[in-house]
């Protein structure tokens, strides 16, 4: 079960890349697993800083056996419907839709519910596209 923090940090997360530009990024794959990973890096760099980053940083572990990071792919699943979707052209899962308009995503990025600053979660979306090998 994931922790409210950690959804909250999800969607703020999916808002920082929409300000960047993005409609969509990848859902499961390399380019998934590479932004993943990058941004699992950060996440364990900064976290001894914020304390509100040492709550989510579980979500960015990979799980022993397989190696996935199911964590953040249940909190993404977690925002379907809401802020992100899944086409039903894309039997895989490989891209998610991010449906949030600029206007909502920065206003979410404002309330801060997850209580970390919002230039962390920038960098933190910033990190993943360019691990991810994406561009708007």
């Amino acid at each position: 079960m994931l922790l409210r923090s950690e959804i909250l940090f999800a969607e703020e997360f999916i808002s920082a890349i929409k300000k960047l530009g993005f409609n969509s990024i990848p859902f499961a794959g390399r380019a998934f697993n590479e932004g993943v990973s990058k941004l699992s890096s950060f996440i364990e760099e900064n976290e001894e800083s914020t304390t509100e980053l040492k709550e989510v940083s579980i979500i960015f572990t990979p799980t022993p056996i397989s190696g996935d990071y199911d964590r953040f792919i249940e909190a993404l699943q977690g925002l379907n419907g809401r802020c992100l979707s899944f086409p039903l052209l894309n039997p895989s899962l490989q891209v998610a839709l991010i449906d949030t308009p600029e206007e909502v995503a920065e206003q979410i990025l404002e309330r801060k519910s997850s209580n970390i600053p919002s230039e962390i979660t920038m960098k933190a979306a910033e990190i993943f596209c360019a691990g991810a090998h994406i561009t708007p």
